[in-house]
C-alpha cells in the first residue's frame, strides 16, 4: 500500500483510477475512457477531458474544504 507522509492520517483522501484506450475505426482514431472514484465505486465513462475534470471535481467542492494554491503560491 503506498504510503502518503504529507496527509495527516485524519484527512479525507480520494483516489481515482483513470482508464484510457484508442478505438479505431473507418479510417480514423478516437480516445475513450472511464474514471472510477475508488471510496465510492462510482464510475463514469468520458470522451474528453471536460467530462473527466468535471467527475472529478463532485469531490473537490466540498464547503468544508477549501482549494489549496499551485505550487507557485497562486
Amino acid at each position: 500500500m503506498a504510503s502518503y507522509p504529507h496527509l495527516d492520517a485524519g484527512q479525507p483522501l480520494n483516489t481515482f483510477v483513470v482508464r484510457l484506450w484508442q478505438e479505431l475505426g473507418s479510417g480514423r482514431s478516437c480516445w475513450r475512457g472511464e474514471v472510477c472514484h475508488i471510496q465510492t465505486g462510482e464510475h463514469v465513462a468520458f470522451t474528453d477531458e471536460d467530462d473527466l475534470l468535471h467527475f472529478i471535481r463532485r469531490w473537490m467542492r466540498s464547503p468544508e474544504y477549501e482549494v489549496c494554491p499551485g505550487r507557485d503560491g497562486k
